[in-house]
C-alpha cells in the first residue's frame, strides 16, 4: 500500500466521496487509466490517493509505486462514487476502506464522528491502512477483523451473519459497504436478513 500525494491542478474541484481516473504521463501508460478514490479533503492544496500495489501484475499500481517526484500524472474530472447520507457503520474489505477515509476525516474535523463505526476486514495486521490515524479519530469504534492472523488486538475470522449480529448494534442506521468483488453484495445480504432496510445500504454508484 502506498500513499500518493500529487500537486493539485489549478482550479481543480471535487467533493467528498468522489473518485478519478489516473494514468502516468508516459507513452507506455497514457492509455492505461484506472479508478482511484480521492482521500484528501477538497480544501487541501494537494490530491491524495491510498493505493494498493499488486506487484505480480506488473501493471499500473506497481509503476505508481516507483514514480519519481518529477513524473506527471493524467487526472480525469472527478465523478461520484459514494455519498454521505448520515450516521452509521462503514464496512470495508481491504483497500475498500479508501472511499470512507475522506468522509471520516471530514466528520472528525466537524466534531460529528461519535455516532459512527468502522469495520475493516483484512488478511493480516500489516494490511491495515492508516491504523493510527483512524484509531485516534474513532476512539474505540475502529474494529479490525483478520482472516489469516490470530492477533489478540483484533478480531479473527470473516464478516458473516453471526459476526454482524454481535457487532453492528441497531439495524436502524446507515450502512456503507466497499470491498473486492462479491464482498459488498455478501454483506448486504446479511444486513437485509438482520432487518436493515435496503435504502439504508450503500455500495457505491
Amino acid at each position: 500500500m502506498i500513499r500518493l500525494v500529487v500537486e493539485k491542478p489549478r482550479g481543480y474541484e471535487y467533493h467528498i466521496g468522489q473518485a478519478v481516473e489516473l494514468a502516468i504521463d508516459k507513452p507506455e501508460y497514457q492509455n492505461n487509466f484506472a479508478p482511484f478514490t480521492l482521500t484528501s479533503l477538497p480544501d487541501s492544496s494537494y490530491l491524495e490517493f491510498i493505493i494498493k500495489v499488486y506487484p505480480a501484475n506488473h501493471g499500473l499500481t506497481l509503476a505508481m509505486a516507483k514514480l519519481s517526484t518529477k513524473t506527471k500524472l493524467l487526472v480525469s474530472d472527478a465523478w461520484d462514487s459514494y455519498r454521505y447520507d448520515g450516521p452509521g457503520t462503514f464496512i470495508a474489505g481491504g483497500s475498500g476502506i479508501t472511499p470512507f477515509i475522506p468522509m471520516l476525516r471530514d466528520l472528525h474535523h466537524k466534531g460529528r464522528l461519535d455516532r459512527h463505526l468502522l469495520i475493516n476486514a483484512n488478511k493480516t495486521s500489516g494490511d491495515i491502512v492508516l491504523q493510527s490515524e483512524l484509531e485516534g479519530m474513532l476512539n474505540g469504534r475502529f474494529i479490525n477483523i483478520l482472516s489469516q492472523e490470530n492477533n489478540p488486538l483484533h478480531d479473527h475470522g470473516t464478516i458473516d451473519l453471526e459476526y454482524l449480529t454481535k457487532t453492528i448494534g441497531s439495524p436502524q442506521q446507515k450502512f456503507y459497504l466497499c470491498g473486492p468483488p462479491g464482498f459488498s453484495e455478501g454483506i448486504k445480504d446479511h444486513l437485509l436478513l438482520l432487518g436493515v432496510r435496503e435504502k439504508n445500504i450503500q455500495i457505491g454508484y
